[in-house]
């Protein structure tokens, strides 16, 4: 058995924005609960070491991701513990091993107590909220033009999104672009509808942390001509509008933090299951030596024998889809083989905004495409391995060459996964952990095209139990 020891490694910095500012600006003082003692910080610093544990997290499911700390609920000398000095919107930044790898807000702050079974009252105090791009999600606006009538600046922003989220756009259109200009004219609407001389303070937060350009997909284009109908009067949020530009599964929204840019990543893209997307996808290697736990396996809960990709209001309903063809010009793909199993299991795409003055045979062909495009991507779903990975947090010098991300694929088991949530935490006394949650294991050769399921899966899983490293 190999045994490598080391210990936690950590920063949780706490800043204060100003949030009357024009531009990003942070006010004193800044909090860092350190994993060792440090030197050379200044009188605008508190450093502590009441940090008893973390937890923060990503997935490709939510862009609410969350984090928590919990606290020693020690006084200073005015009386006040963290519950005070800490407040609600207080940015909160997480370093693993010299790496920023977490960046979010406040949102709620307790003190709890109970009584342990020693006779001793067990107190802390728990500090939660989301990421940065919860933001996101949780900024709303009333969208009703006649709300912004009495102002003319106002109004005219609010003219401008409305007759965004109206465009017709037509077949083989950048629909990254137009995500840009909705994003723009979203916040371009949050200042002008304000009170007169108050800045909003988030804009200046997004500014210095949001990156709308480098992930957003410049080749992902409509495959149909479009006429979008997202205005709807009442409460939305720029999330809710975005998340309308995506057809899942076939593409993909979501955010992430990257360390090397400290920036806060959106993703929009063409799901990466194609073998030429597959084989471009950034990749970590995981050494058996890490991994601390593991539970994977396969299953058939989504197996699929009938695939359609529909075009509402093209003129081709399901039904007529699936009656009005013969059977060399059907819209739909049928996995005979496995029809012979599992009956008839249905994968139905709707691809929503479909410009109704379009019709006839591009639909039908169209329709044609994406049906086979489904049943490449998942028509193995029963012969993936899939499952979560529990790993000693890396330090990218000694066991990996970075921090594994969500939306990127790690090489395991001699395959290799999609990686779709991450969750980091540390506790008093124990190591450094991060949870991987990963899907798509196969084998698959140099240019990303599927070989063949995973072999010998038993074999090597019980090899990883004979290294470990320690922590503490």
């Amino acid at each position: 058995m190999k045994v490598v020891i080391r210990k936690p490694d950590f920063i949780v910095e706490i800043v204060r924005p100003n949030y009357s500012a024009s531009s990003y600006q942070t006010v004193p003082p800044v909090i860092r609960f350190v994993s060792s003692s440090i030197s050379g910080y200044s009188e605008t610093e508190i450093i502590s070491n009441d940090l008893i544990s973390y937890q923060f997290s990503e997935s490709l499911a939510t862009v609410n991701s969350e984090f928590s700390l919990e606290l020693v609920p020690s006084l200073d000398r005015n009386g006040k513990s963290w519950l005070e000095k800490i407040r609600k919107r207080d940015l909160v930044f997480i370093y693993e091993f010299g790496e920023l790898r977490f960046a979010g807000y406040v949102k709620s702050n307790r003190y709890a107590a109970r009584m342990g079974s020693d006779g001793k009252p067990n107190r802390k105090i728990r500090i939660s909220g989301g990421g940065l791009g919860e933001y996101l999600s949780s900024f709303k606006l009333v969208l009703n033009q006649a709300m912004y009538a009495a102002s003319t600046i106002a109004s005219g922003a609010a003219a401008s999104l409305s007759t965004t989220l109206a465009a017709e756009i037509e077949k083989d259109r950048d629909v990254g672009a137009l995500i840009k200009v909705i994003y723009q004219h979203f916040i371009d609407l949050i200042m002008k509808i304000g009170l007169e001389g108050v800045n909003i303070g988030i804009k200046p937060i997004l500014d210095h942390f949001l990156d709308f350009d480098s992930e957003i997909s410049d080749d992902l284009k409509t495959i149909y001509p479009v006429a979008f109908s997202l205005y709807r009067v009442g409460e939305n949020s720029l999330w809710h509008l975005l998340s309308n530009f995506i057809f899942p599964p076939v593409n993909e929204l979501f955010g992430r933090w990257n360390p090397e840019s400290k920036k806060y990543e959106i993703v929009y893209r063409l799901s990466p299951f194609e073998p030429k997307k597959w084989s471009k996808l950034d990749f970590i290697e995981i050494p058996s030596i890490i991994i601390t736990d593991h539970d994977i396996g396969t299953s058939d809960a989504e197996v699929f024998t009938f695939y359609l990709g529909m075009l509402p209001g093209s003129g081709i309903s399901q039904n007529l889809a699936i009656i009005s063809a013969n059977d060399t010009g059907k819209n739909y793909i049928v996995d005979r083989e496995k029809w012979k199993i599992y009956g008839y299991q249905p994968m139905i795409v709707e691809f929503k905004y479909y410009d109704r003055s379009k019709t006839g045979v591009g639909a039908s062909v169209i329709m044609r495409e994406v049906s086979e495009m489904l049943k490449r991507w998942f028509e193995h779903n029963d012969e993936f391995y899939s499952g979560s990975l529990a790993i000693m947090t890396s330090d990218n010098k000694n066991f990996m060459k970075r921090n594994p991300r969500i939306g990127e694929k790690i090489k395991f088991l001699e395959g290799e996964f999609y990686l779709e949530s991450s969750d980091h935490s540390w506790e008093y006394g124990g190591p450094m952990v991060t949870k991987l949650t990963i899907t798509r294991g196969y084998k698959y050769d140099a240019s990303g095209n599927m070989e063949g399921p995973l072999d010998q899966v038993s074999r090597k899983l019980e090899a990883i139990s004979q290294e470990v490293v320690l922590e503490g």
